[in-house]
């Protein structure tokens, strides 16, 4: 007979007394007695991982489509006809959205970016191509045009301002051209990031920024973000407000 030593309390005196009892074992059944748990089971490793594993989220459609526009190659990077490139990588950063999967001609991420699902992507097509790849890829995920938002430079506004519009014309640029005859229409909303005029155009908006210029585009870059984000919060029309205000 197994054993252990227990306490009965003994009342019926001022101070209870507390003597020792022989529990017998074989009076109970095995269900009744602890269970003492697996080593294994309570090994840290195993809480620590149980603890730190993570799942991940199930990814959502992308409601939006923002597209920067550019030309690839490291030659054109930090280019002033790249600062479309530059705000959807800034995007991508603030929002940690790996801009990396190859889809229709594009550098492309989903991600949610101010609680929103949408898709980022940078064209490889060259500039005066962008729509081949713009319009597939809005297809694919059954994007309409009112939900692609265009990024792309523009001489006639100067270094560090905005302007966000929600259609028109392509105004010289040829991205825009080939972005409305690919998509069949210009209603689509455009963000323009302004890099200042020049006489020489194309050696221009193909040439670096200045150094003294750089923390102007940083600026306006990071003003621009927060537009995007406004639009897909608060609609076109704050956006718009809060872009004229950059």
């Amino acid at each position: 007979m197994a054993e252990r030593v227990g306490f009965e309390p003994t009342v019926g005196c001022p101070t209870t007394v507390f003597k020792t009892v022989a529990i017998d074992h074989s009076a109970t059944s095995p269900g009744d007695r602890p269970i003492e748990p697996d080593p294994a089971a309570r090994s840290p490793d195993r809480v620590q991982r149980a603890v730190f594993r993570k799942r991940t989220p199930p990814t959502l459609p992308p409601e939006w489509l923002i597209v920067g526009l550019g030309n690839p190659g490291p030659q054109y990077a930090g280019t002033r006809h790249n600062v479309g490139f530059d705000l959807v990588e800034r995007l991508a950063n603030d929002h940690r959205i790996q801009v990396r999967t190859a889809k229709h001609r594009a550098l492309m991420g989903v991600g949610m970016v101010a609680g929103v699902p949408v898709a980022l992507a940078k064209p490889l097509t060259f500039m005066n191509l962008s729509g081949q790849s713009v319009a597939p890829l809005a297809r694919s995920y059954g994007i309409p045009p009112e939900r692609i938002l265009v990024v792309a430079d523009d001489m006639d506004l100067a270094l560090g301002r905005l302007r966000l519009r929600g259609s028109g014309g392509s105004g010289g640029h040829n991205g825009h051209k080939s972005l409305i005859a690919s998509l069949g229409t210009q209603d689509y909303p455009r963000l323009r990031i302004g890099i200042g005029k020049d006489e020489a155009v194309l050696d221009h908006v193909l040439s670096k920024f200045l150094p003294d210029e750089r923390p102007v585009v940083d600026e306006v870059l990071k003003k621009a973000a927060g537009v995007v984000e406004r639009l897909l919060t608060d609609g076109l029309e704050r956006a718009t407000e809060q872009a004229a205000l950059a």
